[in-house]
């Protein structure tokens, strides 16, 4: 008897990757994710339910040249960081104000650690090292710091940049802090240490503005947990010798969350003309290399459970939104160089090139049973980096331990205009599969989704009219979750290799 299936998209809206991305090294480049409010559904016939119960970006981070918030060190040594989109295990009020307001006490007379070594610390002892020269930190947790060394410590800090002591009408701020949902943290004021003493703040319960639920919670009354990740502006400032800390949204109309590495093409050109030109024939065949080089790749880590009484097949499609009148095949020619509105690049709002990000970036994934799960947000992102030169197609390319064609798939704009793509989900190891078996009891599963530019569309961003300007690439697409539900035995699925390991 045939076997009969049943095949749902569903409702499960997961990410949607949006915003702009920017191509100079005077402008920042938001790679932007944001989580749909409904994340999890059962289907009508109650034999499936599906949730996702956590999203995490895992991201290569630059460090910064020491004692400086605005200039970051690229050939000092980074480290991936994790960011925590969403976690259903910290409950999120409804009708969250963008604005929240404390009230500041202060503890005299404790104590910090001058070592980070020091087993005590922690959001009522930090540890502060005093070779910095900063006067004001957030500092936080692992989930704050997006790392597992250095909590509570000021070497894992996000530092102000402003000395000076807050005055009425002056507060001391830092701006486009991301905030990973679950995270708890201080802010630190520096000038409070006396010898081995300092103060550490209290915080009293949150007014919003406009009202609404508050986006922060106090806990313990000496730390703050994130209830939403988000980017946020934090002030802190004096009135009438009284102290407030307001922690406001930064608005996007996309719901941004986390900025992506720059890519940089003018540097590209120069290491091409430079030592990079006798290794390379030219300088397209240069880009799959420095692309890697620039390290802006960006993982995704969705946690999903099932609850299936039937097996069923995971799916993954990227879906972008209807065709763009300038995406940039609709430019005469391929890569066109002729028409001058090529060559704008970003001005301001009304004066810019209009370019979506899907033209430019290809995707692969990996599914893995909990188990199987990387053991570190950084043996995650190494992975997929480690594999492939971006999307590289040489046939030395593809020559891999496990001799596959290349994993990355991408939107196609030639002949036709792809509306989606079904994006393979590889098995992570041997002992993994797309097929989820019957089970008595609720499986979890990680599915791993790499994200990075394209070197072949790359390529319009290399030419040497548009060298140096600045251009940004608007959201249109996202990704969806799907299952095939078999109500008769499902096929047998060869588990075959894994092309990570």
């Amino acid at each position: 008897m045939k076997s009969k299936s049943r095949k749902t998209t569903l409702a499960l809206l997961a990410i949607s990757l949006s915003g702009a991305f920017a191509f100079s090294s005077a402008t920042f480049a938001w790679f932007c994710l944001s989580a749909s409010n409904n994340a999890s559904i059962t289907t009508f016939s109650g034999d499936l339910g599906v949730s996702i119960d956590k999203i995490s970006a895992y991201k290569y981070v630059y460090p910064y040249h020491n004692n400086s918030v605005e200039f970051i060190d690229y050939d000092g040594a980074g480290q991936v960081k994790s960011y925590v989109i969403e976690d259903t295990s910290v409950e999120t009020p409804n009708n969250l104000a963008n604005k929240v307001t404390f009230s500041l006490g202060k503890v005299t007379n404790q104590t910090y650690a001058t070592s980070s070594s020091d087993a005590s610390i922690g959001p009522s002892k930090i540890h502060y090292e005093n070779s910095q020269t900063f006067k004001y930190y957030l500092i936080g947790d692992s989930t704050f710091t997006g790392v597992s060394t250095n909590p509570w410590s000021t070497l894992s800090a996000s530092a102000f940049s402003r000395r000076e002591s807050p005055v009425v009408g002056e507060p001391v701020s830092i701006q486009n802090i991301v905030i990973s949902k679950g995270a708890e943290f201080i802010l630190f004021d520096a000038n409070t240490i006396d010898g081995n003493n300092c103060s550490y703040f209290t915080y009293n319960s949150p007014t919003t503005s406009p009202s609404g639920n508050s986006r922060f919670a106090v806990v313990d009354s000496n730390r703050l947990q994130c209830l939403a990740s988000g980017i946020y502006r934090f002030d802190y400032r004096v009135v009438d010798n009284n102290f407030y800390l307001d922690i406001t949204l930064t608005s996007r109309s996309d719901n941004a969350i986390i900025g992506s590495n720059l890519i940089d093409p003018t540097k590209i050109t120069i290491d091409y003309r430079g030592a990079a030109a006798s290794a390379y024939a030219s300088l397209n065949d240069y880009l799959p290399y420095a692309i890697h080089d620039q390290k802006t790749m960006v993982v995704l880590d969705v946690e999903l459970t099932y609850q299936n009484k039937n097996p069923i097949t995971a799916g993954l499609q990227i879906n972008r939104e209807a065709i763009k009148s300038h995406n940039i095949y609709s430019f005469t020619g391929k890569y066109a160089t002729t028409n001058a509105y090529t060559f704008r690049g970003y001005v301001d709002s009304s004066h810019r090139n209009e370019l979506y990000a899907s033209d430019f970036y290809a995707f692969t994934s990996l599914f893995a049973k909990s188990e199987n799960a990387f053991a570190t947000p950084a043996d995650a992102w190494n992975s997929f980096h480690a594999t492939y030169q971006t999307d590289y197609e040489t046939q030395a390319g593809k020559q891999h331990a496990v001799p596959l064609a290349n994993p990355y798939e991408k939107f196609q704009n030639d002949t036709s205009y792809d509306m989606s793509i079904d994006c393979t989900l590889r098995p992570k190891t041997n002992s993994d599969s797309t097929l989820v078996p019957v089970s008595a009891n609720s499986q979890t599963y990680h599915c791993y989704i790499a994200i990075d530019y394209d070197y072949e569309r790359m390529q319009f961003f290399v030419n040497q009219d548009r060298v140096g300007k600045t251009y940004l690439l608007d959201r249109d697409f996202g990704f969806y979750f799907s299952a095939t539900e078999y109500l008769e035995p499902a096929p047998s699925q060869n588990l075959g290799g894994s092309i990570y390991e």
